[in-house]
């Protein structure tokens, strides 16, 4: 299974994501799941492969907050 690292920047209400591996890996999507579909049609269209695994790279202001646990 080849895995393929992508690359998400938020612009105003889209998200646009690049390949770093694959520089002609673009697309664009307003959610993760969207964008997550986008990018296996890419690979699909572009390399003929459709078992890949996706590494999204999300911006700091996408990241999960940690939980922050409260000294009791």
């Amino acid at each position: 299974m080849r895995v393929f690292h992508i690359a998400i920047e938020k612009e105003d209400d889209w998200l646009i994501a690049h390949g770093l591996e694959e520089r002609g890996i673009v697309t664009q999507g307003r959610t993760l799941d969207e964008i997550h579909e986008n990018v296996r049609e890419v690979i699909a269209l572009m390399f003929d492969e459709h078992d890949v695994q996706l590494e999204l790279i999300l911006p700091p202001s996408m990241q999960p907050k940690a939980d922050v646990a409260k000294a009791g």
